[in-house]
């Protein structure tokens, strides 16, 4: 036997199917009505279901959903690459982030630049190649500089993301994570 129950919106209606166990998911079918969405649910499910918590899984899904948000907007931000004014010769460029390849060939050049600013070579010249695929050069003094202040905006980056995510963790409600604007201050904006 099956019997109907009727959820308001798509949201509430998921979170519910979810958390029913998983091998139970696919016995359930949705039918889309004009106030909502009546779901097809065998009788022997009804007690699983009604004996979900449905306020705790509706802030369990939103905190899961900011987290998800928070952490694309961070890889959005990283992607998009670091800008840095490298002075009169070369101006603004912005910098690669893609994957690792990016990291460790910006550890290269930091790298590079230290050790001739070690050997009394920080005027000597290096050469960078920015995210528009222009090769351009730059003194060692100042691609030191600029992979030290990536590395600055880098941890910047993660750190506001972290600071994100232990408020969107530490919210005990609805409300509370509603209040989470995870938008706003991320570097470089």
């Amino acid at each position: 036997m099956m019997s109907t129950v009727h959820f308001d919106d798509a949201r509430t209606m998921r979170v519910a199917v979810q958390a029913l166990p998983v091998a139970d998911r696919d016995r359930v079918t949705a039918t889309p009505v004009e106030t909502g969405y009546d779901l097809n649910v065998p009788d022997d499910l009804l007690p699983k279901m009604r004996g979900v918590d449905m306020a705790a899984a509706l802030v369990a899904d939103h905190r899961d959903c900011l987290l998800a948000a928070i952490n694309a907007r961070r890889d959005a931000v990283i992607a998009a690459g670091y800008q840095h004014n490298f002075g009169a010769t070369a101006g603004i460029r912005r910098l690669d982030q893609r994957d690792a390849r990016d990291d460790t060939a910006w550890l290269s050049v930091k790298l590079l630049a230290s050790d001739l600013i070690a050997a009394g070579q920080g005027s000597q010249a290096i050469q960078i190649r920015d995210a528009g695929n222009e090769t351009f050069s730059t003194s060692a003094e100042t691609a030191d500089a600029a992979m030290s202040a990536m590395g600055v905006w880098r941890s910047a980056v993660s750190s506001h993301s972290w600071t994100l995510k232990d408020a969107v963790n530490a919210a005990a409600d609805e409300a509370a994570l509603d209040a989470i604007d995870i938008t706003e201050g991320w570097p470089g904006d």
